[in-house]
């Protein structure tokens, strides 16, 4: 829809949801998550009930094939965004590296890759049959100190990134709407986040129920001091 019909639809509020809390990250990932990003998920779920919603325990059923699916097309991506640059040889030596990673991605497995993304959504939207909104982590723990892949392979990064943020990916493979939302602040007093994904054009949604989440608990006046 346009814009304005987003805004009005987040005005008007998202009504009584079902929503489905999983906190599984698709097969092929290795993660663990933080104890703070699990507060950060408990709070919300509590949260969310408060509100009227409906919230109950509910893994997505990625299957096997969603995260080689999701990492098959994002390297062939960028080994095509860097052929397609005028100076490629100024990119940094780790994307250079993934570009390199991207090429071993044939135009065959690029296809197969393609082909399968209807099976994957249709087995991930299954959560859709139970629920309107699916609740999942943000990153899995807070973020990376400065300088802590600097130096590394392309491998060791995309592993090391993959961990710390394996419940986003596969959204974007597919195609669906999902938002990360401001979830309170750890420890450190650094931001947490959660992630909402909801079935295809089911956008409006989201963008309710983001706001009432931050209009139930706001975090823009929390500034570091300068």
């Amino acid at each position: 829809g346009p814009p304005g019909g987003f805004a009005a639809a987040a005005a008007a509020g998202p009504g009584r949801l079902r929503i489905a809390v999983s906190l599984k990250p698709p097969p092929g990932t290795v993660t663990k998550l933080g104890a703070d990003q699990r507060r950060a998920i408990e709070d919300t779920a509590s949260l969310l009930r408060s509100l009227g919603h409906e919230v109950v325990e509910r893994e997505v059923d990625y299957g096997p094939a969603a995260f080689l699916n999701t990492v098959t097309r994002y390297f062939r991506g960028i080994r095509d965004d860097a052929a397609a640059m005028t100076h490629p040889e100024r990119l940094e030596r780790r994307t250079r590296g993934m570009a390199r990673l991207g090429g071993l991605v044939g135009d065959g497995a690029l296809a197969k890759a393609r082909a399968g993304e209807a099976a994957v959504a249709a087995r991930v939207n299954a959560i859709f049959d139970h629920a309107d909104v699916v609740l999942m982590p943000g990153p899995a723990g807070g973020p990376f100190r400065v300088g802590r892949l600097q130096g590394r392979s392309a491998l060791w990064s995309i592993n090391a990134s993959a961990a710390k943020v394996p419940w986003y990916g596969v959204w974007n493979a597919i195609g669906q709407p999902a938002a990360s939302v401001p979830a309170g602040f750890d420890a450190a007093g650094l931001p947490l986040a959660v992630q909402l994904a909801g079935p295809r054009d089911g956008e409006a949604t989201l963008l309710a129920l983001s706001a009432q989440l931050e209009a139930a608990r706001p975090w823009t006046d929390r500034r570091p001091p300068v």
